[in-house]
């Protein structure tokens, strides 16, 4: 029947069958012309995680679900998967669980330019330094989430010259030293129009660097919430 409707109207009933995978997968058999837009939806979500993908992802040509994901979660990897180059239409990228090398820092940047949501999550870095080059190499980012994410040595801070994202609009922060972040954002020349800001771990030592923050952030700030950190618990 598919072969007589405009595949717009086609891509329109498919897409109301998007919170069912099931019936996605079903649709990927009935023909050629259903197949791209339920992988498009069924595969919008891709987590990579350990050793185990290796294989999948380095199969030629680039699978359906390399090209279709817009969400990508690389898990418990320190060096990005072979064929991760594929993935061309993310928008939204979590790392989690990692110590990536050096190749990977410069890697991400490259391949994933245009994401505009970049959360790390229990990854170690050398240096704080590496933190900052790492997020302000990526141009279109409009949310920012680092929690929980150490680094290993106590270096020189990085410079005040590091520019912002000049689309961020959300910054999400935790961490057990929040007071170097927080030194180095309030020492940037410009900022960005950011208006959602989350602090994770505040404790009293941190109170004038916070104001400093949100005086700075003037009017475009809409939405703070501080978790407090009191004799130790939140």
């Amino acid at each position: 029947m598919s072969h007589f409707l405009p595949y717009e109207l086609v891509d329109l009933v498919i897409d109301e069958l998007a919170d069912d995978r099931m019936a996605l997968r079903a649709c990927t058999t009935v023909c050629r012309s259903w197949t791209a837009r339920s992988r498009y939806l069924l595969f919008s979500d891709v987590l990579l995680r350990g050793r185990n993908c290796d294989n999948i992802m380095g199969l030629q040509p680039p699978s359906a679900f390399s090209v279709a994901a817009r969400r990508l979660m690389v898990a418990e990897r320190d060096a990005l998967p072979p064929g991760i180059e594929h993935f061309t239409s993310v928008k939204s990228l979590y790392l989690t669980m990692s110590t990536p090398i050096t190749e990977t820092i410069i890697k991400i940047p490259l391949l994933f330019s245009t994401i505009t949501t970049f959360e790390l999550n229990q990854v170690v870095f050398d240096s704080f330094v590496d933190i900052v080059q790492f997020m302000c190499a990526l141009p279109c980012l409009e949310t920012y989430t680092h929690f929980m994410c150490p680094w290993k040595q106590e270096i020189s801070a990085p410079s005040a010259h590091f520019r912002l994202p000049e689309n961020l609009q959300n910054l999400n922060f935790a961490s057990l030293r929040l007071h170097v972040f927080l030194e180095w954002f309030n020492s940037l020349e410009t900022l960005p129009p950011i208006s959602t800001v989350r602090l994770y771990g505040v404790a009293e030592p941190h109170t004038h660097s916070v104001g400093a923050a949100i005086k700075r952030l003037g009017g475009f700030l809409r939405h703070l919430t501080l978790d407090l950190w009191e004799d130790g618990s939140t």
